[in-house]
């Protein structure tokens, strides 16, 4: 695999999230995401998204949902099976998702009082169609609930 890097727009919202108050583990979760959000709004930064931070794709090497998330994306937003096996389209498509998922985020949680992870999660659930459940009756939901050892 070649050496597939995209600088992307890093905002304050990182910082928050991730190094102030430990929602996220890392910038690469957050990054991810913040692209599934901006996806699922329907906004998509395609002229602003670059910037100084850093996104390799050997970050994604053992993260096997933030590489689906990605293929999934890229091929949703081109309509182009190529698109699935790109990882520097895949990567590029992502940063635009993410830069307009990233105002979002700083729109909804950053002048939030307080940590803003149940306001979060409350925003999830949204997202979580009612009949998604899993073995054992565990909803989507309360399983990012346990991932995140709450």
């Amino acid at each position: 695999m070649a050496d597939v890097r995209i600088h992307y727009r890093k905002t304050d919202i990182y910082e928050r999230l991730v190094d102030e108050e430990g929602i996220f583990d890392s910038y690469v979760d957050l990054f991810v995401f913040a692209a599934c959000r901006g996806y699922a709004e329907g906004e998509r930064d395609q002229s602003d998204y670059k910037g100084d931070a850093e996104m390799l794709w050997m970050h994604f090497g053992n993260k096997d949902f933030h590489r689906a998330a990605a293929a999934c994306i890229a091929y949703q937003t081109t309509n182009d099976p190529n698109s699935l096996m790109d990882h520097e389209e895949q990567l590029d498509i992502l940063a635009q998702y993410a830069s307009a998922g990233a105002d979002i985020l700083q729109d909804d949680y950053g002048e939030v009082k307080g940590s803003p992870l149940n306001s979060l999660l409350n925003d999830v659930k949204q997202y979580e169609p009612d009949s998604d459940e899993e073995e054992g009756g565990v909803s989507a939901l309360e399983k990012l609930r346990k991932d995140m050892n709450m």
